[in-house]
């Protein structure tokens, strides 16, 4: 159950995050989590923190730990597919990748960032596909730039 106090400390710790101040967001998710082990948002917030903080192992451990707790949590498997192909292991982000894109296909983000992985790992005919698609779902058509 998460208490009122635990998601206070996971809200500010967002905040904090977002005006750049990582290691006292990373602070309030520990407390949070403290408060509310299996709370699940904080661990895929404080995933986000230390992945920027170029802890990816850390990172990937807490998105592991917020899907084992809620499978339909999409945030930590797109967070989680962002670590790992940080880390080079683009086959199992774009794993990551698929699942948050069968849930919601028409997302041009989610498809841009397969793409990426798919043209990382090799397959850049399916690189490809992905960014044409992306690219059509965005509103105002624009092309993105395309790695390589």
């Amino acid at each position: 159950m998460i208490t009122q106090l635990a998601a206070a400390y996971n809200n500010r710790g967002v905040a904090l995050r977002s005006s750049g101040d990582i290691d006292r967001a990373m602070e309030d998710y520990d407390r949070a989590l403290r408060l509310s082990p299996d709370y699940y948002v904080a661990l895929n917030n404080r995933g986000v923190a230390l992945m920027s903080k170029g802890e990816l192992d850390r990172a990937i451990s807490d998105f592991d730990r917020a899907v084992q707790l809620r499978t339909d949590y999409l945030g930590a498997y797109y967070n989680r597919g962002n670590a790992l192909g940080r880390k080079g292991l683009f086959d199992r982000a774009i794993a990551d990748y698929d699942l948050v894109i069968k849930a919601d296909p028409k997302n041009p983000t989610f498809l841009f960032e397969r793409g990426t992985m798919k043209a990382n790992a090799g397959d850049q005919s399916g690189a490809d596909a992905d960014f044409e698609r992306a690219e059509s779902l965005r509103s105002n058509g624009a092309r993105t730039t395309r790695p390589r």
